[in-house]
């Protein structure tokens, strides 16, 4: 229906389009906007600045294809130091560029979150959502307990190895049970 629903269906269902061990993208609503956020992918070489890069310039035109015209943005924050070319992502972006940020991520104003579709069809929109619901708890819910920890553990390494007590508390499982549990499924912390 909207920039809003949009950004919020592209968050909410990444798991059925993509997958990284190291997070997934959020999207974090205030009251003057939101930011679109793409998880940390650090170290930064010339492949991962290339993903960074092809991820927001791909929300910002998909954002901008639904609406029907080029999405104004407030400002776009990207992790790793500015490039030799920087002066190139102000004018993709049509808005201030900030380098070495603490995240990867789009600005949208509110006016701009409030932009009809311009394809909208609410019956549609409400069956695919439906659709999309029941294939993220299918994919979600066969998850072994080793699966599940290797998706956790992907945004929790910079820097430093999470132990098996950080694992359980983040499991709400007491580490004697952790343990157990990955034994039966063959396999251990380490």
């Amino acid at each position: 229906p909207n920039v809003r629903e949009a950004a919020r269906a592209v968050t909410r269902f990444e798991l059925l389009y993509a997958r990284n061990y190291r997070g997934q993208s959020s999207f974090h609503e205030d009251a003057r906007g939101a930011w679109l956020r793409f998880y940390s992918i650090s170290p930064y070489n010339a492949y991962n600045r290339f993903v960074v890069d092809s991820v927001l310039a791909g929300w910002h035109a998909q954002l901008g294809h639904l609406c029907g015209h080029t999405l104004a943005l407030e400002k776009v924050e990207i992790e790793f130091p500015a490039p030799a070319y920087a002066e190139r992502y102000s004018e993709l972006f049509g808005c201030p560029v900030e380098f070495s940020a603490a995240c990867n991520q789009l600005r949208l104003s509110n006016a701009t979150l409030a932009l009809k579709g311009t394809e909208h069809v609410p019956h549609s929109w409400r069956e695919l959502l439906q659709v999309c619901e029941r294939e993220l708890e299918q994919l979600t819910r066969t998850h072994s307990l080793k699966e599940r920890i290797i998706l956790m553990l992907g945004p929790l390494l910079h820097g430093r190895e999470p132990d098996l007590e950080d694992i359980a508390r983040r499991l709400q499982l007491p580490t004697w049970t952790l343990r157990r549990k990955l034994a039966e499924e063959g396999t251990q912390y380490r």
